[in-house]
């Protein structure tokens, strides 16, 4: 499954608002190596919480450009699989570390 970058963090309000209350998320922090299964009601929370952390850190790092990505979807208007990465991501040259979370619906699971 092919996941592209968002361009602007505000995308990932869109991709909040196109997220059934009603389906079925599986939610990985690898950090703290913990899976949830998830409502999409309760995504939506998760998800802006995240995106309120990914703003601070940008105010918060001087060196941060405004334009790094740190969340990939398969599809802003009917998403299926996100991968967020932290700023542990930083400075990694070609190559991303492990996301932050995996974020995907239940039928994907074992394919993401």
């Amino acid at each position: 499954m092919r996941l592209e970058g968002l361009l602007s963090d505000d995308q990932l309000l869109d991709v909040i608002k196109n997220i059934c209350d009603g389906d079925e998320w599986i939610y990985e922090d690898l950090e703290e190596k913990k899976e949830e299964l998830l409502r999409g009601v309760e995504l939506k929370e998760r998800l802006k919480h995240i995106y309120e952390s990914i703003k601070s850190w940008k105010e918060k790092f001087g060196t941060l450009s405004k334009h790094t990505v740190f969340v990939f979807v398969d599809s802003v208007s009917d998403p299926s699989a996100l991968k967020i990465y932290d700023t542990r991501s930083l400075g990694c040259g070609t190559s991303l570390t492990p996301p932050r979370w995996k974020i995907y619906k239940r039928e994907l699971k074992g394919k993401l």
